[in-house]
């Protein structure tokens, strides 16, 4: 959603500074630099990647994922991120990726202490039903740029 807006936000910045195809030059009722498809595209995505380089206007609205430190069995701590919640019922499940393992998934039950959150293991089945659900919601996270999984 956060991206949606922005990409909007980018867009219409496009359009009202007289960027624009064609045919949205001809309904546009000011001065207007008609370019190609492609032209506009770029113009939008210069914009977008402005904005998460440092743009002021979207800065508050870009998505920060929440980091946490986790201690293994084996007592070795590990950096993951938490990219993706669901809801069972009344638990709460969270998605996380490694910071250290590329490809390494975590799938645990979110326990909440005051404000705190704390991780606990689940079942496998449980695992597998929030991880496909992960995977259907997100897809961006596993179609890498030469169709290979990310």
């Amino acid at each position: 959603v956060t991206f949606a807006n922005i990409l909007e936000g980018a867009t219409l910045d496009t359009i009202e500074s007289g960027v624009m195809t064609k045919d949205l030059a001809a309904l546009w009722e000011g001065d207007a630099m008609a370019v190609t498809s492609e032209e506009f595209l770029d113009a939008i995505a210069e914009r977008v990647r402005e904005e998460f380089e440092g743009g002021d206007e979207y800065d508050e609205n870009l998505p920060e994922f929440e980091t946490y430190t986790l201690v293994g069995d084996d007592g070795q701590e590990e950096d993951y991120t938490l990219v993706y919640r669901a809801t069972r019922g009344e638990e709460e499940y969270a998605v996380l990726l490694s910071d250290e393992e590329e490809g390494k998934v975590l799938i645990a039950r979110c326990v909440y202490d005051g404000d705190e959150c704390n991780f606990d293991a689940v079942d496998d089945e449980t695992a597998d039903d929030v991880f496909a659900e992960f995977e259907a919601e997100c897809p961006e996270f596993f179609d890498g740029e030469d169709g290979e999984d990310a």
